[in-house]
């Protein structure tokens, strides 16, 4: 906020205050070497807010045969608006998803953990938080008895993207399911075993399952009658009797 004609003729600690300490502690240094240097810096401005900028130093020789140095200010402070925005709304969507996500950098330095990972394997962000090593995730115990499927993802710059979906439920549903396949295979294999003829039906009198004997008795295959009435077989005494079922 200061006029051109006002900064002329003064140095960074003149117009920047303390500030410019470190400022002309790198005029010094590229002075001294040559070598540029290229700098966030943090600037307040004419009202009193501060404003993130990039800074660009450089030496020049002169024709004269003197050094000058020269030096570009560039301010940021939408851009990082603009990305603090962005990274919140990427964080809040990553959150909502159902599975767990983690991204670290090419140094497996942890950059991101959403509340899924934490719910999957009973920690807090008090325990593992961004900045931690992704080894630390690693021998977090993982003895929960829960089923997961994870996937790695390489990113720009190095960046990996591991996610984690818990399919414990499906899991234990498929687990229960064959279960019961099992318990019915050996139901059907104890009926078969028995010499009396067996026929079960259902609430619509439907034939569910014959036993061996019963289709030996009737000269067919277990598999005829399944999903037919028994009146379809046995004519009108079966029918009656069918009757009297209901």
């Amino acid at each position: 906020g200061l006029p051109v004609n006002e900064a002329i003729g003064k140095t960074d600690l003149e117009v920047f205050g303390t500030a410019g300490d470190t400022m002309m502690a790198d005029d010094r240094a590229i002075l001294e070497t040559g070598d540029p240097i290229h700098r966030d810096e943090v600037i307040m401005s004419s009202e009193g807010q501060p404003r993130h900028c990039v800074a660009r130093k450089s030496l020049l020789q002169g024709n004269d045969g003197n050094k000058y140095l020269i030096g570009s200010t560039t301010d940021v402070t939408h851009v990082r608006e603009m990305r603090a925005e962005f990274e919140a709304d990427m964080a809040s969507m990553l959150d909502s998803i159902g599975m767990g996500v983690v991204l670290a950098n090419e140094g497996a330095e942890v950059l991101f953990i959403n509340s899924a990972f934490h719910e999957i394997w009973g920690t807090t962000p008090d325990n593992f938080s961004d900045g931690c090593q992704f080894r630390a995730l690693l021998d977090v115990n993982r003895k929960n008895g829960k089923t997961l499927i994870y996937s790695v993802s390489v990113l720009s710059s190095g960046k990996r993207m591991v996610t984690y979906f818990d399919i414990s439920e499906q899991k234990q549903r498929e687990d229960a399911l064959a279960e019961a396949v099992e318990r019915t295979k050996l139901a059907e294999e104890i009926l078969n075993a028995l010499d009396q003829g067996i026929l079960v039906k259902d609430e619509a009198l439907e034939i569910i399952f014959a036993n061996k004997r019963f289709a030996e008795l009737h000269k067919a295959e277990p598999d005829d009658f399944m999903g037919k009435r028994a009146s379809e077989y046995f004519g009108e005494e079966a029918e009656h009797f069918e009757n009297s079922e209901r």
